[in-house]
């Protein structure tokens, strides 16, 4: 039924009949995907695959998007503490996007009754049983003037703050994710609901920096600062100053070590998987001994790579078993001070 001339040759009874069975099929396939996941996800097997998470293995490895991947995930971990769950989306009684709507509020004591008052329901309706479930304080009524059209003002350049940036009064604007978005080669739309202390040095630092001074400008040396001032905590970026000396045999990593290991790796977990597939992970990143500290390694360049926190684990248990690494993070031993 892939060819378009074929699918014109199809009764009307036909064609939805054939709409109908691949709907189906679609669910069955989704509830296979969502038993995979869970699974795959439970043992960790994305590690072997280059991948920091179950999210970034969907992404990376399987193709999916941010959004699909992000309601399956949801819903396979709520599967296996409640597995009558998927029994609602593969009948069609519950779609996808309401399974991932309930399932942070679903528990062993409510499961069933909830589940059978969302069949059927749209996703707008199934907000509003998850409103029930977890409400939320009401909103302060604020009324506003809303600018015509003909008196609107034009639209500024990236990077600059209308004068009035403080919400009327009593009204109360909800927090939003920070949000970027790509306008052009090496050019983003930057947006997020800032604190009052934020607008406040904001303004500080236009009126210090004087005429022609821009937000973009503001924020972006400002960042250069944080990242600096950071590198220098982390790595030991610093100047000529010497700092502490470390025993090689020691467990101290001495700053300038670090310093080179993270640059040596390009700030980048370097586990690599059969395929030849690198880890794409950049935030939370270890030092990871290549010959392990406990059996004699040490604390040097060459015997220290970056690694994300799960391949990070994962080399622990591939050298000492998953079993003794789990005793030990039950029970980690007393830190010696050197």
């Amino acid at each position: 039924m892939g060819d378009l001339q074929a699918l014109k040759g199809l009764s009307d009874g036909e064609l939805l009949g054939g709409l109908q069975v691949a709907a189906r099929r679609r669910r069955v396939a989704d509830v296979e995907v969502i038993r995979l996941i869970a699974e795959v996800d439970a043992r960790k097997l994305y590690r072997e695959q280059a991948c920091s998470s179950m999210f970034s293995f969907c992404v990376e490895r399987l193709g999916m998007s941010e959004g699909a991947t992000a309601r399956r995930i949801r819903v396979a971990r709520c599967w296996r503490e409640l597995p009558a769950i998927l029994d609602y989306l593969e009948s069609g009684r519950i779609h996808l996007a309401g399974l991932y709507m309930l399932a942070p509020h679903l528990t062993r004591k409510n499961a069933g009754s909830v589940l059978e008052r969302a069949v059927g329901k749209t996703q707008r309706q199934i907000e509003g049983l998850v409103a029930e479930l977890a409400p939320k304080p009401a909103v302060p009524a604020s009324i506003r003037k809303v600018a015509s059209k003909q008196s609107q003002p034009p639209a500024r350049a990236v990077g600059t703050v209308q004068p009035a940036l403080q919400p009327p009064a009593r009204a109360i604007v909800p927090a939003k994710p920070a949000n970027i978005r790509p306008l052009a080669p090496a050019r983003f739309h930057v947006s997020f609901t800032a604190s009052e202390a934020l607008k406040k040095n904001l303004d500080r630092a236009r009126e210090l920096a004087g005429h022609g001074a821009t937000v973009e400008g503001l924020v972006e040396d400002a960042m250069a600062l944080l990242v600096a001032e950071l590198e220098k905590q982390k790595l030991g970026v610093r100047g000529r100053k010497a700092g502490k000396v470390a025993n090689p045999r020691g467990r101290y990593v001495a700053k300038a070590v670090r310093r080179e290991v993270f640059e040596r790796d390009g700030g980048q977990c370097t586990y690599v998987d059969e395929h030849g597939r690198r880890c794409s992970e950049r935030k939370g990143l270890h030092l990871d001994h290549v010959v392990p500290f406990a059996r004699g390694g040490t604390s040097t360049a060459g015997n220290l790579r970056l690694r994300c926190g799960p391949h990070n684990q994962l080399a622990a248990e591939q050298c000492f078993g998953p079993l003794f690494i789990e005793a030990r993070r039950q029970h980690p031993p007393p830190v010696k001070r050197e």
